[in-house]
Order: structure tokens, then sequence, then C-alpha cells
């Protein structure tokens, strides 16, 4: 077994960012997780910090 990140052994580790621009102002919902926390913000503002 390849090991990704040092001596971890998990199989899947990423960081990812996205930005999302909408076109009026308008209702939205997100769904997110994960086992080792995970982070919200619109507008700037911190929403979930798990």
């Amino acid at each position: 077994m390849n090991n990704l990140f040092s001596n971890y052994s998990d199989y899947v580790g990423f960081y990812a960012r996205a930005e999302v621009y909408a076109p009026r102002d308008m209702n939205a919902s997100f769904k997110l997780g994960g086992d080792d926390g995970f982070q919200l913000a619109v507008d700037g503002e911190l929403i979930i910090d798990a």
C-alpha cells in the first residue's frame, strides 16, 4: 500500500474549495460532510465549523 500522507494509512484525504456565485437573491441549500471536519462560509461568514 502506498501511504499518501506521511505515515497515515487512510486511503483518501483532500482539501476542496469552491466559490458559488448567484445571479440574484435566492434560497440555496448545501450538503457537505466528512469524518475529520469541514467548514462552510457564506458571504465570508463561517456558518459551519465541524
